[in-house]
């Protein structure tokens, strides 16, 4: 089976400074991936490469058979991919469920025209998609009667939860979580990461992180690409990758690798 997402031979500079170096990579659908490393590594970068922020200077982006590299964010997000981002990007003026709208809109086909006019296929639209969103809000997890209220003022646990609502609004097959539980507390990023296992498990979307907690990583991912100074330096499932000399050395330090892979050991 081909995988949903691969990059190929990805590269992309900056001036003189190459980020991301002939960066190979393979997603089966499905899966629950992570893509790991040292601040400053590259990994964002993949991510904004991957969703059309940037465009690979080298090399190809190819989902779900087609090839993307080049093309526009909303072209990405309308064929099934979106992500969340390592800052909180809400409107934060805006209420929870206008939020979560705005990722459902992507999939209405309610007009310019039709919206100026408020038409009967409008409204039918708006509804469809407010209904949507209250699912949605209730699938992560928010508390009913949440949305009324303006996101800005809700703690950032919960502000995560409206993005990622916000990005399955959208109807992914494919979601990209960058540092989803940074700054979180621990009962916080349990809750987390039963939430992303249930976005593969319950709605079949296929997961990939980029995340510093090693334990996360190591107790979710079933498979881990490594990355360092733009370069890919390891891959495989987290025991290969906890073990391996290149990703102690680069990231993790011996001492912090044993104690990862003793705790993800007593999971």
């Amino acid at each position: 089976m081909a995988p949903l997402l691969e990059l190929r031979n990805l590269t992309k500079r900056f001036g003189g400074l190459i980020a991301v170096n002939n960066v190979n990579l393979s997603v089966d659908k499905g899966s629950i991936t992570s893509v790991i490393g040292p601040n400053g590594a590259g990994k964002t970068t993949i991510f904004n490469t991957i969703t059309g922020i940037y465009k690979p200077d080298v090399g190809h982006v190819l989902f779900d058979g087609q090839d993307i590299s080049g093309k526009r964010p909303d072209q990405i997000t309308a064929i099934g991919m979106c992500r969340t981002f390592q800052n909180i990007r809400l409107f934060h003026n805006m209420t929870v469920l206008e939020n979560v709208m705005v990722g459902a809109h992507t999939q209405t086909k309610s007009t310019i025209v039709g919206a100026m006019l408020r038409t009967r296929a409008f409204k039918e639209a708006e509804e469809e998609a407010r209904q949507e969103s209250i699912r949605l809000l209730r699938f992560v997890g928010l508390p009913a009667g949440l949305g009324d209220q303006i996101a800005k003022n809700l703690p950032y646990g919960q502000q995560r939860r409206i993005e990622i609502a916000r990005a399955l609004a959208s109807k992914p097959k494919l979601i990209l979580l960058d540092e989803p539980t940074a700054g979180m507390n621990p009962q916080e990023t349990d809750a987390a990461v039963r939430l992303f296992r249930k976005l593969r498990d319950e709605l079949g979307i296929t997961v990939v992180l980029i995340e510093h907690d090693m334990k996360v990583v190591m107790g979710i991912s079933e498979y881990i690409t490594v990355i360092d100074y733009g370069q890919k330096i390891a891959e495989g499932t987290a025991d290969e990758v906890r073990r391996n000399q290149r990703v102690i050395e680069a990231y993790l330090g011996r001492s912090a690798a044993l104690e990862t892979a003793e705790g993800a050991d007593n999971r």
